[in-house]
């Protein structure tokens, strides 16, 4: 079944990495997708514990999503007390204190989210995490910036009051 995932992986690469951008924010879904399905093929995982990595880092991922919106909810605040005339140094303080918390917990989700894995993987599995993570990493980078390219390629000269320049043509 493990090949089974393998195939699949195989086969759904090109579209998760070249498909236009989902709505409703599913972007976190592709990569984690992307994420299970390369730790699957990397440590040779049953369907059972794909699964249970599935979870681990689908929970990682909504507590990673809570924080980010409680940070934007404290950039409103902190702006809103810029802009009111003279700022209130205490809630000045008390905002900034709260961001630098959450950006300390912001860093952690992915080790705490790896950390998690570790405990349903085998030694080895681990070894093989251990290995494997780095270059899952770079991978995942490397298509979202690939992406981001091509979303700025295909939307360039597309301002307001510019005509949509064409695309370039074929060499061949």
């Amino acid at each position: 079944m493990t090949r089974l995932l393998a195939t699949i992986f195989a086969l759904t690469l090109p579209a998760l990495v070249a498909a236009e951008p989902p709505p409703d924010g599913k972007m976190h879904d592709r990569a984690r997708t992307f994420l299970v399905l390369r730790l699957t093929e990397a440590l040779d995982l049953s369907d059972e514990e794909a699964l249970k990595v599935s979870r681990i880092l689908r929970e990682g991922d909504a507590g990673r999503q809570r924080l980010v919106k409680e940070r934007r909810e404290i950039e409103t605040a902190l702006r809103k007390e810029l802009d009111g005339g003279k700022p209130d140094r205490k809630r000045l303080t008390e905002l900034t204190d709260r961001a630098g918390k959450i950006d300390e917990q912001l860093a952690l989700v992915p080790a705490k989210s790896f950390a998690e894995l570790r405990k349903i993987l085998t030694v080895e599995q681990q070894a093989k995490l251990a290995l494997a993570r780095p270059k899952v990493h770079h991978e995942i980078h490397r298509a979202m910036r690939r992406r981001f390219q091509e979303q700025m390629h295909e939307h360039r000269g597309q301002g307001p009051f510019e005509e949509p320049v064409p695309p370039p043509a074929d060499a061949d």
